[in-house]
């Protein structure tokens, strides 16, 4: 097959079960998901006829079948954190419509393109040998060994955060050392010495006082135990929250760095994932687990000489169920951790419904829609519940099993030590000391038997904090990015194309010149690109052809400080942070005055609403801004954008939101604000951009007219059609009032 993905086991089986083999198969693809909401495994393959893709659904254990010739115009599909594999399907009767062949997350959108390559191929009757340029990031992923190692390579970037503090880090080893010694010895004291050399007639301590000694020998061993494990208990959680502060801070820095499409293509539930449960995680299994590991590790290797020690021929019951148990952790370890990966990415799932259905509560509440939200995320829940259910129920019967094959070993043990005792080939002493180092088997045991779990849990946490760790930005700032010591505000546009998701265009060769202190407008339909545009002078995102500069600097070797404080924006969506009036306007500028703060807000026309409130400046108004209308949160947004001074100014929908009474007292203000700007107006409501130097007229991603509200007019183009449209609505709307 093609280097795409290679079947699993399951999926294999599957296909043995309807008849088919792996041989039959040109090209398969996992997904991660069984449709838009339901996580699962499926393959979607390609056949070695070319004829045909199949649909191997792990999770219902089926397989679907397309014929190719139906199902034409295949392309990808992308939104918010997924992806997916749409085509075109001709019934036998009707008229053709768009069908998903394929449901995906962030993870499979890079594989998917390829595979939409392969398919598109054989639509044109070629085939690909693998030797493509496409293929080659592919072919790094492919081999088991590099996957497990990129795993190991995880935890191993994640591990200096708790290894940072060496001191107690090694006193932490030090008195797992002093433990585990402890726990070595008391048993061949209580045994081989308290039973052989002291009570037993003929002894070599065969006297009371020895007998005491022993005891007191045996309690203050206890004793030493209880303060090494407490030293431990006390030092080693302190060191982890300091490590897990310490990690926390690092991801949501490397989160900040991401670019804008990072956060418009994961879910919140996704983002919020590696800085809550993925840290804890982490803190479970380097200071536990690990602690753990290493401890029942060395305890495990100096029980089995002390065993051998004291019985090689009884010694070697015990090894008989280790092939057993490494065989059952093979088999099992795979499955468990593909259920780990679902159950995870089912909780996130959940956590995003959560935060989105509580985010928008009120548009619940309007509509009456609390029990139907209630039963989605029933729904939801009721996957994650079935998923946890199936790994529970293989985590529950791995770890009896193994305790099982232990105790058959032991109880065997019990018979063969037994008639050694009797047989006077073993004495008693030695025969009590082997069963208290028995009883030191199980606890190493039973760890080890849930270790994969948590070893899993781990690898995929691990996974998950690195990628956002080591994740390159896809807008980053050149490392000899230039800063302007001033910004004129001149900004040209030269055959600027851009999308988001190939195959579907927003910017197509944009050309047009801006010059300093211009008033422009940028006028067009929803979807024709216009909020792109300023995006893309803040970069925001990077052009995918052409260039746009500022002052005649390529924005690309810009520095971010130089473009982002001196252009600011005002939109349609405001947001406020928890805080106060006055850390909201200076948020954009934080070393600020509170002179400079009282100035914006004079500027913004919000001072007079400020200082009605409660505490005035320092009225605390919440995350949101609930406590505000519109217009004062557009006021405060207004203001925190002035306040950085900027040179060049961007309004995109800026009123759109508002009544016609609080647009026009806005508007006065903008109006003021624009003088000596760069002015960028994006609107809706024509008649706030009658004033503007000139208005460029945007459709389907082109530049189609330029010129100012009178010369357009005249002209009677596109944006005549859009002024007399929105005239005739307003003049019908005074005729039906």
């Amino acid at each position: 097959m093609l280097p795409i993905d290679q079947l699993t086991e399951a999926a294999e089986a599957l296909l043995a079960a309807n008849g088919m083999s792996v041989s039959e198969l040109y090209a398969a693809l996992l997904l991660d998901k069984r449709d838009a909401d339901t996580v699962g495994e499926v393959f979607l393959c390609l056949t070695a006829e070319g004829d045909r893709l199949l649909r191997l659904d792990l999770t219902e254990n089926k397989i679907e079948e397309f014929s190719l010739t139906d199902y034409t115009q295949p392309y990808v599909d992308s939104y918010l954190s997924a992806c997916r594999l749409l085509a075109v399907y001709t019934p036998p009767s009707g008229e053709p419509y768009t069908v998903a062949l394929g449901d995906g997350t962030n993870a499979c959108r890079g594989r998917l393109f390829v595979f939409l390559s392969v398919l598109e191929a054989l639509l044109r009757g070629e085939r690909m040998s693998g030797d493509e340029a496409l293929f080659a990031p592919l072919r790094k992923s492919t081999s088991k060994k590099s996957k497990g190692s990129v795993r190991r390579r995880a935890l191993r970037r994640v591990l200096p955060y708790f290894s940072k503090n060496r001191a107690i880090v090694a006193l932490g080893f030090i008195m797992m050392s002093i433990e585990m010694l402890v726990d070595l010895v008391r048993p061949y004291i209580s045994g081989r010495i308290l039973f052989d050399s002291i009570i037993t007639e003929g002894g070599k301590w065969h006297d009371l006082s020895s007998l005491f000694a022993c005891l007191f020998t045996l309690v203050g061993l206890a004793l030493l135990r209880w303060v090494v494990i407490l030293v431990r208990q006390i030092c080693v959680p302190r060191m982890s929250t300091l490590a897990c502060a310490d990690l926390r801070a690092d991801i949501y820095t490397a989160m900040q760095r991401q670019s804008l499409a990072y956060f418009t293509q994961n879910s919140l539930g996704r983002q919020m994932q590696p800085l809550g449960s993925d840290v804890q995680m982490m803190r479970s299994f380097f200071t536990e687990s690990t602690f753990q590991t290493v401890i029942y590790s060395v305890e495990f290797l100096g029980v089995g000489i002390m065993f051998f020690l004291l019985n090689w021929r009884l010694s070697l019951i015990i090894l008989v169920p280790i092939p057993a148990i490494i065989l059952i952790y093979r088999k099992v370890f795979p499955l468990l951790r593909r259920l780990n990966i679902r159950a995870a990415r089912e909780g996130s799932a959940v956590a995003s419904h959560v935060n989105d259905a509580l985010g928008g509560i009120r548009v619940v509440k309007a509509f009456s829609r609390e029990r139907d939200e209630a039963d989605h995320l029933s729904a939801r829940l009721e996957r994650l519940y079935r998923v946890n259910l199936r790994a529970n129920l293989v985590d529950a019967i791995l770890g009896p099993a193994v305790a099982l094959l232990v105790y058959l070993a032991s109880q065997a043990i019990w018979g063969v030590g037994g008639l050694y005792v009797m047989g006077e080939q073993l004495s008693y002493g030695d025969f009590c000391t082997y069963l208290g180092y028995i009883g030191m088997v199980f606890a190493p045991m039973q760890f080890f038997a849930s270790f994969t779990t948590r070893a899993g849990h781990a690898i995929e946490s691990a996974e998950r904090i690195v990628r956002i760790l080591d994740a390159t930005p896809e807008v980053a700032e050149h490392e000899d990015a230039r800063s302007l010591p001033a910004v004129r505000g001149e900004i040209d546009f030269s055959g600027v194309s851009f999308h988001y998701v190939p195959q579907r265009p927003i910017l197509r060769g944009v050309t047009f010149h801006i010059a300093e202190g211009e008033h422009i407008g940028l006028v067009g339909h929803t979807g024709s690109g216009k909020s792109t545009i300023a995006n893309l002078i803040l970069r925001m995102y990077d052009v995918t052809g052409g260039r746009i500069t500022l002052d005649g600097h390529d924005v690309r070797d810009l520095s971010f400080d130089t473009l982002r404080k001196n252009i600011s924006i005002v939109s349609q969506e405001v947001h406020i942070f928890r805080g106060t009036v006055a850390d909201n306007i200076r948020f954009a500028r934080p070393e600020a005055t509170d002179g400079e703060v009282i100035a914006a807000a004079h500027a913004a026309g919000a001072h007079d609403f400020i200082m009605a409130l409660s505490d005035g400046y320092d009225t605390q108004i919440g995350g949101g801004g609930r406590l505000l209308s519109g217009g004062e949160r557009q006021r405060i947004s207004i203001a925190r954008a002035i306040i950085t001074r900027p040179r060049i100014l961007i309004l995109d929908e800026a009123t759109a939101a508002l009544d016609t009474e609080t647009e026009k007292k806005i508007q006065s203000t903008i109006d003021r604000l624009t003088e000596g700007r760069t002015t960028i107006a994006i609107a809706h409501r024509l008649s706030t951009l009658r004033n503007a130097d000139r208005i460029i007229v945007i459709d389907h991603g082109k530049v189609i007219e330029q010129g100012t509200h009178r010369e357009l007019i005249e002209k009677r183009g596109k944006y005549y059609k859009l002024v007399m449209a929105q005239t005739s609505l307003a003049l019908a709307g005074i005729n039906d009032a």
